[in-house]
């Protein structure tokens, strides 16, 4: 977007008696566009995967931790992508507006790459999630930033990702990736890959799928090499689940390296079950009413009784 085109718009705009600068207005205005359409992008995403995932569980190839619930939200998760993308595109348009970006793809170098930000955002965010949750004097933190992403999630599926305050991933998620936006430098696919990662390993931690199925790496053509490096040691669905079922175990993003370390680790002993078995759970009235009788469970559509 040109800065000459909008110029004229722009420079007798005045904000509580004070004339804004033509060129913060503009960096603004290009973050905002540039974040709604990534937040466009990464919201056909997940319901493609939705649909996806949908239809693999129908046809028996996926099997789920609780009924699917198709409720999708999809004002607050718009929002909550926005919190996202804004941190890390405003870095991007300030910090390197003059660099030239290179699209030369180097597979080795995107897996390295990829590996070295989970590294990052898994550290940064255990201890953001940790603290919001472990410590009295931030409480007012985890209730207006991250307590609404437990409200809503018990039944998770595709949306649950993004089912948050607008703080909570402005937080754990814009300020890890603006610091990976200084660090992986002019390659595109180094800097990008890497969140589009993120996005799909996110999802499937909040999709309510046992994660040990190869359909998965349809997703993310980055899932096999990096889960053949990180093995056991990556958190899964089962995991995650735990973590919005206690609140105290679990709070990696990743993997369970930390969580093992500070022994907030705790292994799910829940089993996943077919569609068929959970046909027959939904149908009958007190199943669904214990789930309705729970806060975070109003208003449930369930999938399973479309069949």
């Amino acid at each position: 977007m040109s800065h000459h085109l909008l110029e004229p718009f722009l420079v007798h705009i005045r904000i509580d008696g004070f004339e804004v600068p033509t060129a913060l207005l503009v960096i603004l205005l290009k973050t905002f566009i540039y974040s709604a359409i990534c937040s466009s992008v990464a919201l056909v995403y997940f319901e493609l995967m939705y649909l996806a995932t949908r239809y693999l569980y129908f046809r028996g190839f996926l099997k789920r931790y609780a009924p699917l619930d198709s409720t999708r939200h999809i004002s607050i998760v718009f929002w909550s992508l926005m919190s996202a993308f804004l941190l890390p595109i405003f870095t991007a348009v300030t910090c390197q507006s003059g660099m030239e970006r290179s699209f030369a793809f180097n597979p080795v170098s995107c897996c390295a790459h990829t590996l070295l930000y989970m590294a990052i955002h898994d550290v940064l965010f255990f201890y953001m999630h940790f603290s919001m949750h472990k410590f009295q004097s931030l409480h007012l933190v985890y209730k207006y930033v991250h307590a609404m992403h437990h409200d809503a999630v018990h039944l998770m599926n595709a949306y649950a990702i993004g089912y948050a305050d607008f703080g909570d991933d402005l937080l754990t998620i814009g300020v890890p990736w603006a610091i990976w936006t200084l660090i992986a430098g002019s390659n595109w696919w180094n800097w990008m890959l890497p969140f589009s990662f993120m996005l799909s390993a996110t999802y499937i931690g909040h999709s309510g799928y046992r994660s040990a199925s190869p359909w998965f790496t349809l997703f993310n053509p980055l899932f096999l090499p990096i889960m053949l490096i990180v093995g056991k040691q990556a958190l899964s669905p089962a995991d995650h689940q735990v973590h919005h079922t206690y609140r105290r175990y679990n709070f990696g993003l990743f993997l369970r390296l930390l969580d093992k370390w500070h022994k907030t680790y705790k292994k799910s002993d829940k089993i996943a079950y077919d569609v068929h078995y959970w046909k027959k759970w939904v149908r009958v009235k007190e199943n669904r009413e214990s789930l309705a009788n729970n806060k975070w469970e109003g208003g449930i559509k369930f999938e399973e009784l479309a069949i």
